[in-house]
């Protein structure tokens, strides 16, 4: 019964790599023909043999027919010739015909038959030690094309071909430890996270902090979605307990407004708890938010306070702002001795750093006197400055008058910026003053 099914796929297997054209030959004009030497003749006579079409099939008599043509240099006959011999030797044992046999099959249109046959040969090849057949029969057991699907057959068969050298089967081989490493690495994730989740719910504080970042950052281990609710769920109940990593963390969720309602005065509060304990990135956002007034009145010796916590512990952003903060004291304090001396530039530079806040306190009502030493010397930049001043109510009553008054008086002396905001304001004529 399989010499039976073995013959008939080698049958199929010779029609479909040469099939013959429609003819109307009898067997017998057939026959003459090919006993004359037509090559053609001789190639569609051994093909019927092949296919037991009018004749007893003989494999032998489709060979000795088709050899006689490819002899005579038919295409056909001999592509077709070569599957015959190639049967042959596969059938006598050879392992190099069996693995080629095994690809004829495989790579024709394909059909479970097919892939049936690919395995049948492969498998022979294979346990004689043919690397590529070995190769090829793991990947036939791994995809379950032709066989059962078994990944312990594809591996065993991947590693007796990779121990010959086959590149394939060893890039597979890695490949396979790759993934199945990824796979530990995940579950080991997910596991991990599953144990924080249970210690989390229990009360420990570290695990709540370690499940409120998974959540925060989407980690992988929770299918990589972040839900940031869960996150500062998580984050508030380790805060509550102390945790200072956990208020940092807080902190940032209300400060920077990710994922939950922007909040600068709860963001320091909690940034407050945890510099308090000597987190030193809440220390530097502190004394950011003292510096800015986020969340928190401003407060520049506070700030540097800060500042100088973080610093001592190694920030250098937070010296950066000590350091740029020094400098602007320097850079006050001999502009005040300068402007004490009358000089215009220097006048309108202090009221500026009062105006700014750098260096010296902010204070609108002594930037205000420091433009009115410098104006009173025709100094534009300080006229300028007065203008907008007035027109604001900053550090003086609003006075629009006096505010078109000192820009008119910059402008004389070809004030750009005091132009500029003069015509903005006298666009439709409100105010008295305007030209």
């Amino acid at each position: 019964m399989k010499k039976f099914a073995i013959a008939f796929a080698l049958c199929s297997l010779v029609i479909f790599a040469a099939p013959v054209q429609a003819q109307t030959e009898t067997l017998e004009s057939l026959q003459t023909a090919a006993e004359k030497g037509n090559a053609k003749a001789q190639y569609e006579l051994g093909i019927r043999y092949a296919k037991g079409d009018g004749v007893v099939q003989d494999n032998a008599q489709a060979a000795a027919w088709l050899r006689k043509a490819a002899e005579q240099g038919e295409v056909r006959a001999q592509y077709t010739l070569k599957i015959l011999e190639t049967h042959a030797r596969a059938e006598q044992g050879d392992a190099e015909a069996q693995y080629k046999l095994g690809k004829m099959y495989h790579t024709r249109p394909n059909t479970k038959e097919d892939d049936v046959q690919a395995v049948f040969w492969w498998r022979k090849a294979a346990e004689q030690g043919h690397a590529e057949a070995q190769d090829w029969l793991a990947v036939m057991y791994a995809s379950g094309d032709g066989v059962e699907k078994d990944m312990a057959e594809a591996e065993k068969w991947f590693r007796k071909a990779a121990a010959q050298g086959n590149e394939d089967a060893i890039n597979t081989l890695k490949d396979w430890e790759q993934d199945a490493q990824e796979e530990r690495r995940k579950q080991e994730a997910r596991d991990h996270a599953q144990a924080l989740q249970a210690a989390a719910e229990n009360g420990d504080a570290q695990a709540q902090y370690a499940l409120g970042k998974l959540y925060h950052y989407g980690d992988e281990s929770i299918d990589g979605e972040r839900d940031i609710a869960k996150a500062a769920n998580w984050y508030r109940k380790a805060a509550g307990q102390g945790l200072a990593d956990a208020q940092y963390e807080l902190g940032n969720l209300y400060n920077f407004g990710d994922g939950i309602e922007k909040n600068n005065a709860e963001a320091a509060v909690w940034y407050y708890k945890a510099a308090e304990q000597g987190h030193i990135n809440a220390q530097l956002l502190l004394g950011l938010a003292y510096a800015s007034g986020s969340g928190v009145p401003k407060d520049d010796a506070q700030a540097v306070a800060w500042f100088r916590k973080a610093a001592a512990q190694g920030n250098t952003f937070a010296q950066h702002q000590i350091d740029m903060r020094e400098e602007a004291l320097r850079k006050a304090q001999k502009l005040q001795i300068a402007a004490e001396q009358g000089d215009a530039d220097a006048q309108y530079d202090l009221g500026q750093m009062y105006y700014f806040g750098q260096g010296v306190p902010e204070d609108d009502v002594q930037a205000i006197a420091w433009y009115r030493k410098s104006a009173a010397q025709g100094y534009h930049p300080a006229e300028n400055a007065l203008g907008n001043m007035y027109e604001r109510g900053l550090g003086v009553e609003q006075d629009m008058a006096q505010a078109i008054s000192w820009y008119k008086k910059a402008i004389k002396q070809g004030n750009y910026s005091a132009q500029q905001r003069l015509a903005e304001l006298c666009e439709n004529r409100k105010y008295s003053g305007c030209p």
